[in-house]
């Protein structure tokens, strides 16, 4: 029998292990395609969060334009990802997993925040904290009024502190923004607070 007219038909190659990370809305997971698609352009992937736990993994599937998924409401857990590539002719072998994602059920990134607004030689300014709870280093940003300020790699039981001039003698009420990430163990923990603060005439 000849084989000479048979086309060759070939699945994705696989995905290389994928990065992992957690944020206020849930857990992140992203990849790069695959070095090559088989025979037949992609379709989309398959990404698997597969708890330690033994409980049933959680799946999504996106388009084939797509190098990220994101999954919201996960249980408190620890989560490793994996992806599949898929076309046409069938799907990759599974990526190796990512790294461990911790999964609290709270902010990822635990920070003591508030802002307040306050008058400083005649003219309404708006003072923002950011205090360091979690166990390790995190970069901090604090934004309001237009005005950002970052420090990075703030230790535990550290606080970053700005105070923004509003330009002028009153200030409307507002909020501001504080946002934390740290890089444990492979895996980046990503948590956005908004803090209000209230109008004020000096």
């Amino acid at each position: 029998m000849s084989f000479a007219n048979v086309p060759l038909r070939a699945a994705p190659l696989p995905v290389a292990a994928p990065s992992i990370g957690v944020d206020s809305a849930g857990v992140n997971v992203t990849w790069k395609a695959p070095d090559a698609a088989g025979t037949s352009p992609l379709t989309g992937y398959v990404v698997t969060l597969t708890p330690s736990s033994g409980a049933a993994p959680l799946s999504v599937t996106v388009g084939a334009d797509q190098a990220r998924a994101s999954f919201a409401g996960v249980p408190a857990g620890r989560y490793a990802a994996t992806v599949v590539a898929v076309s046409d002719v069938g799907a990759s072998p599974a990526s190796g997993p990512s790294a461990t994602a911790v999964v609290t059920g709270s902010q990822p990134v635990p920070i003591g925040a508030n802002a307040r607004s306050q008058c400083v030689n005649g003219t309404a300014h708006v003072a923002v904290y950011g205090y360091n709870n979690a166990a390790q280093k995190a970069d901090i940003r604090l934004s309001v009024l237009g005005v950002d300020k970052k420090e990075s790699a703030v230790a535990p039981g550290k606080a970053v502190y700005s105070l923004v001039p509003a330009g002028q003698t009153s200030v409307a009420a507002g909020s501001a923004t504080v946002t934390a990430f740290s890089f444990v163990d492979g895996v980046g923990y990503h948590s956005t607070y908004t803090v209000p603060f209230a109008a004020l005439a000096c």
